[in-house]
């Protein structure tokens, strides 16, 4: 079997303690199968911007489809990454000799997404990795309930919105009003 492409191959064998060569020949890849998808961390913080990745068209060897030109969708496991729905950044150049360059942005952290791109005809997806929270964008105070009797501690949840992430309790905080 013959399942990687290269230029040049030939094909040699021994026939009666001779060495016999065959002519040189090459091996292309076979029709594409599969998107592989590669990024170079564990860990992104979501809306950073700065998480690239390596798309890569393969046949069923994992060898390059140097003349694939698909328009690839992309969406994420965590839903901070939905190319068809507008969420999320992608930035990719064209697809040159099989691969494409890509510069995401994530919204929603989450500590095992997972990067699905897609075609009409294949897809891929990354190994899993870590969106982390991005900076606090706000914070937000709630009490357990409208009405407070002076002189009693009651607790107030100190709760901060990340970006595009659920609403995160940090700390309890136990506080006494006095009236004036």
């Amino acid at each position: 079997d013959v399942c990687s492409s290269d230029l040049g191959d030939s094909i040699n064998a021994y026939v009666a303690n001779t060495l016999v060569s065959s002519e040189t020949f090459n091996v292309v890849s076979g029709p594409v199968e599969a998107l592989r998808l590669t990024i170079p961390t564990t860990t992104v913080e979501a809306g950073s911007g700065q998480l690239p990745m390596l798309v890569e068209a393969v046949d069923r060897f994992g060898n390059l489809v140097t003349d694939y030109s698909g328009t690839v969708g992309f969406s994420d496991a965590a839903g901070g990454l939905d190319t068809g729905q507008g969420i999320g950044k992608v930035v990719c150049s064209p697809f040159v000799g099989g691969q494409q360059i890509c510069s995401l942005t994530l919204l929603t952290a989450d500590p095992a997404d997972v990067i699905t791109a897609t075609d009409s005809i294949v897809s891929g997806s990354t190994e899993a990795f870590a969106v982390t929270p991005g900076p606090a964008t706000q914070v937000e105070l709630s009490l357990a309930a409208n009405t407070q009797v002076a002189g009693q501690a009651f607790t107030l949840d100190r709760k901060s919105t990340r970006l595009n992430s659920s609403h995160l309790v940090i700390s309890y905080a136990v506080f006494c009003l006095k009236k004036k």
